[in-house]
């Protein structure tokens, strides 16, 4: 019987000892500021992914006005188009480029510059003025435009509407994603989107007198300095990403 007590009391002893004994706490991840437009919201999966395969740092995602990105305050800022100013790092990961899209159910399938042009500036408000002949749609014409200094807005104003006034008759949408739900739901509607918004609800009509390069656009990384470590591995794995899903 004394033995069994010992080896019973031993088992205790050993019991609060592991109690009294406090695992050390991890390390709190770095937080890193990663800056970006809202024509790119659909890279927040591939930053999502990417974060993933990393333990020591965690992500925040500010998505800001284009003419708000601030790159003194980021480790990474992602724009669609050339930045006026460059810091000290800015590589292009990917590309992206301007569509013009219409309700599934609207019968064109192509649109004329010029007709573009004249829907835009308002010298154009019926479907049945740029349909071809005998193609009847009764829907309203319903056109969707951007905030100024949006980067969406800058590239279809300098290279679709060559800087010319916009209708007043235009809706403003605050983003892409506006424009895509307006626009599927609204069997008159147009706008324009860069093409990794395009999906099912809407469709992308082919614009003719415009050279598919002039829409294209570069996505840039920017940086203070040249990623190393962590944060060059992680820009990789975005970059693969986005390619992989073009």
């Amino acid at each position: 019987m004394r033995f069994r007590r010992f080896i019973i009391l031993w088992g205790l002893i050993l019991l609060a000892g592991c109690r009294a004994t406090e695992a050390p706490l991890p390390a709190a991840p770095m937080l890193w500021q990663v800056q970006t437009t809202a024509s790119l919201r659909w890279m927040g999966a591939a930053f999502n992914r990417c974060a993933l395969d990393q333990e020591k740092f965690a992500l925040i995602v500010n998505e800001l006005p284009t003419g708000a990105i601030d790159n003194q305050n980021a480790d990474f800022v992602f724009m669609w188009g050339q930045p006026d100013v460059v810091p000290g790092f800015a590589a292009i990961i990917g590309w992206d480029e301007l569509v013009v899209v219409v309700h599934p159910a609207n019968p064109i399938e192509s649109l004329r510059l010029r007709d573009l042009i004249g829907i835009y500036t308002g010298s154009l408000r019926r479907w049945e003025q740029v349909l071809p002949q005998g193609v009847i749609f009764d829907a309203p014409l319903q056109k969707y435009t951007y905030p100024e200094g949006e980067d969406v807005s800058v590239l279809f104003e300098a290279e679709v509407m060559y800087q010319r006034k916009l209708d007043s008759y235009a809706l403003l949408a605050p983003d892409a994603a506006a424009v895509l739900q307006a626009v599927s739901e609204e069997p008159g509607g147009i706008g324009y989107l860069p093409r990794r918004w395009v999906d099912g609800s809407v469709k992308a009509i082919t614009l003719e007198g415009v050279e598919e390069q002039q829409l294209r656009r570069p996505i840039v990384a920017l940086a203070s300095q040249e990623p190393q470590g962590e944060k060059r591995d992680w820009l990789f794995c975005v970059q693969r990403q986005i390619s992989a899903n073009r």
